[in-house]
Protein backbone atom coordinates (compact mmCIF):
# COMPACT_ATOMS: atom_id res chain seq x y z
CA UNK A 1 0.00 0.00 0.00
CA UNK A 2 1.45 3.33 -0.97
CA UNK A 3 1.86 6.32 1.32
CA UNK A 4 -0.81 8.25 -0.63
CA UNK A 5 -3.52 5.55 -0.29
CA UNK A 6 -2.95 5.19 3.47
CA UNK A 7 -3.65 8.93 3.99
CA UNK A 8 -6.89 9.04 2.01
CA UNK A 9 -9.05 7.82 4.92
CA UNK A 10 -7.28 10.21 7.28
CA UNK A 11 -7.83 13.11 4.87
CA UNK A 12 -11.49 12.21 4.53
CA UNK A 13 -11.85 12.08 8.31
CA UNK A 14 -10.22 15.50 8.71
CA UNK A 15 -12.43 16.94 5.94
CA UNK A 16 -15.58 15.43 7.52
CA UNK A 17 -14.68 16.82 10.96
CA UNK A 18 -13.98 20.29 9.57
CA UNK A 19 -17.18 20.30 7.52
CA UNK A 20 -19.19 19.19 10.57
CA UNK A 21 -17.63 21.88 12.74
CA UNK A 22 -18.42 24.54 10.17
CA UNK A 23 -22.03 23.34 9.76
CA UNK A 24 -22.59 23.19 13.53
CA UNK A 25 -21.09 26.65 13.89
CA UNK A 26 -23.19 28.11 11.06
CA UNK A 27 -25.56 30.55 12.68
CA UNK A 28 -29.25 30.67 11.94
CA UNK A 29 -30.19 33.75 9.99
CA UNK A 30 -31.62 36.36 12.33
CA UNK A 31 -35.09 37.76 11.74
CA UNK A 32 -35.63 40.73 9.44
CA UNK A 33 -37.53 43.73 10.81
CA UNK A 34 -40.52 44.22 8.51
CA UNK A 35 -42.12 47.01 10.54
CA UNK A 36 -41.20 48.87 13.72
CA UNK A 37 -43.46 51.53 15.21
CA UNK A 38 -42.87 53.31 18.50
CA UNK A 39 -44.93 56.45 17.82
CA UNK A 40 -41.88 58.66 18.44
CA UNK A 41 -40.57 61.56 16.35
CA UNK A 42 -43.88 62.11 14.58
CA UNK A 43 -47.20 63.89 15.04
CA UNK A 44 -50.76 62.63 15.14
CA UNK A 45 -50.99 58.92 14.43
CA UNK A 46 -47.61 59.01 12.67
CA UNK A 47 -47.99 57.01 9.45
CA UNK A 48 -51.18 55.26 10.55
CA UNK A 49 -54.67 56.04 9.22
CA UNK A 50 -57.72 55.98 11.48
CA UNK A 51 -60.36 53.84 9.79
CA UNK A 52 -62.94 53.47 12.59
CA UNK A 53 -63.53 54.75 16.10
CA UNK A 54 -61.14 57.01 17.96
CA UNK A 55 -57.36 56.87 18.27
CA UNK A 56 -54.66 59.34 19.29
CA UNK A 57 -50.95 59.51 20.02
CA UNK A 58 -50.49 59.73 23.82
CA UNK A 59 -47.76 59.69 26.47
CA UNK A 60 -47.17 56.26 28.00
CA UNK A 61 -46.02 55.27 31.49
CA UNK A 62 -42.41 55.81 30.44
CA UNK A 63 -41.36 59.49 30.69
CA UNK A 64 -41.03 61.09 27.26
CA UNK A 65 -42.33 58.05 25.40
CA UNK A 66 -45.47 57.81 23.31
CA UNK A 67 -47.88 55.19 22.11
CA UNK A 68 -51.28 55.05 20.45
CA UNK A 69 -54.48 55.06 22.48
CA UNK A 70 -57.22 53.10 20.70
CA UNK A 71 -60.82 53.59 21.79
CA UNK A 72 -63.27 50.71 21.91
CA UNK A 73 -64.03 49.68 18.34
CA UNK A 74 -61.07 51.60 16.88
CA UNK A 75 -59.14 50.44 13.83
CA UNK A 76 -55.90 51.93 12.52
CA UNK A 77 -54.08 50.86 9.35
CA UNK A 78 -50.82 51.19 7.48
CA UNK A 79 -51.12 50.31 3.85
CA UNK A 80 -48.97 50.30 0.75
CA UNK A 81 -46.06 48.68 2.53
CA UNK A 82 -43.74 46.68 0.31
CA UNK A 83 -41.56 44.93 2.88
CA UNK A 84 -40.01 41.83 1.29
CA UNK A 85 -40.21 38.57 3.23
CA UNK A 86 -37.19 36.42 2.47
CA UNK A 87 -37.85 33.09 4.16
CA UNK A 88 -35.63 30.04 3.95
CA UNK A 89 -35.78 29.38 0.23
CA UNK A 90 -33.79 27.14 -2.03
CA UNK A 91 -30.88 29.58 -2.09
CA UNK A 92 -30.50 29.61 1.70
CA UNK A 93 -27.76 27.55 3.19
CA UNK A 94 -25.30 28.25 0.36
CA UNK A 95 -22.88 29.80 2.82
CA UNK A 96 -23.40 26.94 5.25
CA UNK A 97 -22.59 23.31 4.52
CA UNK A 98 -25.55 20.96 4.80
CA UNK A 99 -28.96 20.96 3.26
CA UNK A 100 -31.51 23.77 3.24
CA UNK A 101 -33.91 21.36 4.96
CA UNK A 102 -31.36 20.84 7.73
CA UNK A 103 -30.85 24.58 8.11
CA UNK A 104 -34.63 25.13 8.08
CA UNK A 105 -35.12 22.50 10.81
CA UNK A 106 -32.32 23.92 12.94
CA UNK A 107 -33.62 27.48 12.57
CA UNK A 108 -37.38 27.03 13.05
CA UNK A 109 -37.45 29.99 15.44
CA UNK A 110 -36.67 32.32 12.54
CA UNK A 111 -39.05 30.70 10.05
CA UNK A 112 -42.27 32.31 11.34
CA UNK A 113 -43.59 35.84 10.98
CA UNK A 114 -43.60 37.34 14.48
CA UNK A 115 -45.73 40.19 15.88
CA UNK A 116 -44.85 41.82 19.19
CA UNK A 117 -46.29 44.86 20.93
CA UNK A 118 -46.69 46.44 24.35
CA UNK A 119 -50.21 47.28 25.57
CA UNK A 120 -52.08 48.24 28.73
CA UNK A 121 -54.66 45.54 27.98
CA UNK A 122 -54.13 41.82 27.65
CA UNK A 123 -57.13 41.03 25.46
CA UNK A 124 -59.33 42.63 22.86
CA UNK A 125 -56.65 43.44 20.26
CA UNK A 126 -56.43 41.98 16.78
CA UNK A 127 -53.54 42.43 14.36
CA UNK A 128 -54.38 41.91 10.69
CA UNK A 129 -51.52 41.42 8.24
CA UNK A 130 -51.99 41.87 4.51
CA UNK A 131 -49.43 39.51 2.98
CA UNK A 132 -48.39 39.13 -0.64
CA UNK A 133 -48.43 35.68 -2.20
CA UNK A 134 -46.11 34.27 -4.84
CA UNK A 135 -48.79 34.63 -7.54
CA UNK A 136 -49.14 38.37 -6.79
CA UNK A 137 -52.43 38.06 -4.90
CA UNK A 138 -52.89 39.22 -1.30
CA UNK A 139 -54.16 37.42 1.77
CA UNK A 140 -55.26 39.02 5.05
CA UNK A 141 -54.35 36.96 8.11
CA UNK A 142 -55.35 37.69 11.72
CA UNK A 143 -52.48 37.04 14.13
CA UNK A 144 -53.61 35.76 17.53
CA UNK A 145 -51.77 37.49 20.36
CA UNK A 146 -50.85 35.90 23.68
CA UNK A 147 -49.77 37.65 26.85
CA UNK A 148 -46.15 36.82 27.73
CA UNK A 149 -45.81 39.24 30.65
CA UNK A 150 -45.47 38.80 34.40
CA UNK A 151 -48.95 39.18 35.97
CA UNK A 152 -47.92 42.19 38.12
CA UNK A 153 -46.71 44.40 35.23
CA UNK A 154 -48.91 47.36 34.27
CA UNK A 155 -48.05 47.07 30.56
CA UNK A 156 -48.39 43.72 28.85
CA UNK A 157 -46.08 42.21 26.25
CA UNK A 158 -48.27 40.60 23.61
CA UNK A 159 -46.81 38.22 21.05
CA UNK A 160 -48.11 36.20 18.16
CA UNK A 161 -46.78 34.39 15.13
CA UNK A 162 -47.83 32.69 11.98
CA UNK A 163 -45.94 30.21 9.87
CA UNK A 164 -44.27 31.59 6.77
CA UNK A 165 -46.36 29.85 4.13
CA UNK A 166 -45.00 31.24 0.89
CA UNK A 167 -45.64 34.89 1.70
CA UNK A 168 -43.46 37.25 -0.32
CA UNK A 169 -44.10 40.65 1.30
CA UNK A 170 -45.86 42.54 4.06
CA UNK A 171 -48.28 44.89 2.28
CA UNK A 172 -50.34 46.28 5.14
CA UNK A 173 -51.13 46.13 8.85
CA UNK A 174 -54.34 46.90 10.71
CA UNK A 175 -54.85 46.93 14.47
CA UNK A 176 -58.33 46.69 15.96
CA UNK A 177 -59.30 47.20 19.58
CA UNK A 178 -62.51 45.78 21.03
CA UNK A 179 -61.93 47.77 24.23
CA UNK A 180 -59.95 50.91 25.02
CA UNK A 181 -56.23 50.12 24.94
CA UNK A 182 -52.90 51.94 24.59
CA UNK A 183 -50.33 50.22 22.41
CA UNK A 184 -46.62 50.88 21.85
CA UNK A 185 -43.46 49.29 20.47
CA UNK A 186 -45.02 47.35 17.61
CA UNK A 187 -42.51 45.04 15.96
CA UNK A 188 -43.17 42.72 13.02
CA UNK A 189 -40.35 40.32 12.18
CA UNK A 190 -39.99 38.01 9.22
CA UNK A 191 -37.57 35.26 8.31
CA UNK A 192 -34.37 36.47 6.67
Amino acid sequence: MSFRSRNVPARLLVFALLAGAVWIGCPCPGPDTLLKEDWEGCAGLCSWTLVAGEAERVATVHPGEHGCRLGAGARIERTQLREKIQGLGAEDGRSCPGSTAGLRAACTRYHDIEVELTADCSAGLEVHLELGLQDGASEVVIVSLRDSTHPDASYRRLEGHLEQAGYTELRGVAIESAQGCTIDDLLILGPS
